[in-house]
């Protein structure tokens, strides 16, 4: 299972890269452990894309050019769910198996 939480910098902007744990070790299989996936660019709006990828049991989230602030996270979430949503059932494809990711 993927656990997706929110962080935010001191200046309260969210963070670049969302590190989550995840059972690495995904129904036994010792190659699923070393699985990596790494999703396409993806635009949100406000001028920013995130791009999301899978290694080491991890989910990561890269934004650029920047991570974005409150206010703009707020505009973009509903693209950004739907963009981490796709890749989290493209990934449990990959793996042969059901993948959640909660949002804390």
């Amino acid at each position: 299972m993927i656990g997706a939480k929110k962080s935010e910098a001191p200046d309260g902007r969210a963070q670049g890269v969302e590190k989550s744990t995840a059972n690495s070790d995904v129904g036994g299989n010792p190659k699923r452990a070393q699985f990596h996936l790494t999703g396409g660019v993806q635009h949100v709006g406000a001028g920013l894309t995130v791009r999301f990828s899978y290694r080491n049991g991890q989910l990561d989230v890269e934004w650029a050019p920047r991570p974005p602030t409150k206010r703009e996270l707020s505009r973009v979430v509903e693209r950004y769910r739907g963009h981490r949503h796709a890749f989290v059932v493209e990934l449990g494809r990959r793996l042969g198996g059901t993948v959640a990711c909660v949002e804390a």
